[in-house]
């Protein structure tokens, strides 16, 4: 080979080095996405989704084809759940054998929040949970989604809900919006929904009927730090057909224990209701409240 065949190859090695490099950072830029599998499927919370603050949980859902698993892969092959952090460690800090039948897992936020710390791992960085399988020999298979206990920083307005007071035995008297974010917001909404849960005896279904249902508001321009409130439901229970009363619990002694779900979301104005909703910008609440009303 001549000196000059010998450094047309170099080149050509450079090149093709250099296109593979570039290959690679273009990939690494690029957004992932939840990964469903032949088998896998996960089904909530959705990627990239930020679990309601106040929640003590999160329920991992998702559901497995055995027959077609065990059909392509043998009666030996296992599945399992793994929560971690891909952006500080690369080990498995929470997880777990999937028995068949399961369709979810429950992990408490107090425990990834343990982990998170123990690994330095971000507040708000993205957490991984994956579904494998396992002894199966020169054989994968992985669904792979991630889910957020804080939102991303990110420049410009973070709509946060609350309510006061945030009890699970008392009705909420105001509903408020604060701007946590470092920007000035735009216009925004605010949507409150009421639904009746399951009657604690069997007198409560008919008193555990509420109206109205929920409201949605208007938010004005919020400076960062700046709240706006909304007066909470004056709610008629019992009486599917009213609207007001303070507290129409005072009349007759209790008789019924009714739980009610309550979420509290926050969005683009209602004049712009298909805007898009970015990560970490639009906060909501779930929260379930049990009181005890007159039976009707």
């Amino acid at each position: 080979m001549t000196r000059k065949d010998e450094g047309m190859r170099n080149h050509t090695a450079r090149l093709a080095a250099g296109a593979a490099l570039l290959a690679l950072g273009l990939a690494a830029a690029a957004p992932s996405r939840a990964a469903n599998s032949a088998h896998f499927k996960q089904t909530a919370p959705a990627d990239l989704a930020v679990i309601p603050q106040g929640a003590s949980n999160v329920t991992l859902a998702f559901q497995i084809d055995w027959v077609g698993l065990k059909a392509q892969y043998g009666a030996g092959a296992k599945v399992g759940l793994s929560v971690f952090f891909r952006c500080c460690y690369s080990g498995i800090p929470l997880g777990d054998w999937v028995a068949e039948g399961v369709t979810s897992k429950t992990y408490t936020v107090a425990a990834i929040q343990q982990a998170m710390t123990q690994h330095n791992v971000p507040k708000d960085a993205p957490i991984s949970w994956t579904l494998d399988l396992h002894f199966v020999p020169q054989q994968s298979e992985r669904a792979e989604s991630r889910f957020l206990l804080n939102p991303p920083h990110r420049p410009g307005p973070r709509y946060t809900p609350s309510l006061t007071p945030d009890s699970p035995t008392t009705w909420p008297a105001k509903f408020v919006v604060t701007n946590d974010g470092d920007g000035a917001s735009e216009p925004s909404s605010l949507t409150v929904s009421v639904t009746p849960l399951d009657a604690h005896t069997p007198l409560a279904p008919a008193a555990c009927r509420v109206a109205p249902s929920g409201f949605t508001k208007d938010v004005p321009v919020l400076a960062p730090g700046a709240k706006f409130e909304v007066s909470a439901l004056a709610l008629r229970l019992g009486e599917p057909d009213g609207i007001g009363g303070t507290h129409p619990l005072t009349k007759v002694p209790p008789k019924a224990s009714c739980r009610f779900q309550i979420r509290a979301e926050t969005g683009p104005a209602a004049r712009n209701a298909g805007a898009l909703r970015p990560v970490g910008v639009y906060g909501a609440l779930t929260r379930t409240i049990t009181l005890s009303v007159p039976a009707k």
